[in-house]
């Protein structure tokens, strides 16, 4: 849909608004989303997901993160904003709702690390000594850094013992933390939120794939984890 044609339409229909609308590329979606910001519209942008069954998603793994991030803002959403998506995004199955859950962390709360640190590896999260880029996180004495998909910047959690006594953003180049202290921060899954169960099942059908790696690993996330 050209960008004239989109606006002739919000122009003059009024009673049937579209919910989805398909176009070619990254290019023609945000040529399309400047007519619906003129028009007020809430939209939001699906990436162009170009990856093809079979292939290692980590050569994937911005696009991934921002269509899952879509994803979430879009379920959570209690009026559905209008989707602008790319063809080849939408011809792959898209997660459900419940495989996007979210966990708060809140200054002053306990919380368990080891049942913690399992969580965020069944969630997708990569650990790591240095967190560096989305998706990651370190745990170091008592300080634990994570980086949240779609998030600025990564956060800081700081514990005395078992509770958290600080929360904060930092600069991954200086490492220095930044603004004021939070009161809480709401964890994304870097992948599914999925529980022991799922993530093992995963696993195996990953092992047990008819595709070539070097390491048949569920952290190597493959399409065949959407198309399954």
């Amino acid at each position: 849909m050209s960008q004239t044609a989109l606006f002739n339409y919000f122009k003059t229909q009024t009673k049937e608004p579209l919910e989805v609308i398909v176009c070619e590329d990254t290019k023609e979606a945000e040529e399309l989303l400047s007519v619906t910001k003129f028009f007020k519209r809430e939209t939001i942008l699906f990436p162009d997901f170009r990856a093809s069954y079979g292939d290692d998603l980590r050569s994937y793994k911005e696009e991934l993160h921002e269509l899952f991030f879509a994803l979430q803002t879009y379920y959570k959403a209690k009026k559905k904003p209008l989707i602008i998506s790319p063809l080849k995004t939408l011809l792959f199955p898209l997660p459900k709702e419940e495989l996007f859950k979210t966990t708060r962390l809140e200054f002053g709360s306990e919380v368990n690390l080891k049942s913690f640190k399992e969580q965020m590896l069944f969630w997708g999260y990569t650990f790591v000594d240095m967190v560096q880029v989305e998706g990651e996180i370190s745990h170091r004495g008592d300080i634990l850094d994570i980086y949240i998909p779609s998030s600025k910047n990564p956060y800081r959690i700081s514990f005395f013992d078992t509770e958290i006594e600080q929360i904060k953003e930092f600069e991954l180049e200086s490492q220095r933390t930044l603004g004021d202290e939070l009161d809480f921060i709401e964890i994304r899954s870097a992948f599914f939120s999925l529980d022991e169960n799922s993530f093992n099942t995963l696993n195996t059908k990953t092992q047990e794939s008819e595709f070539d790696a070097l390491s048949k690993d569920i952290s190597f996330f493959r399409v065949l984890a959407l198309r399954r």
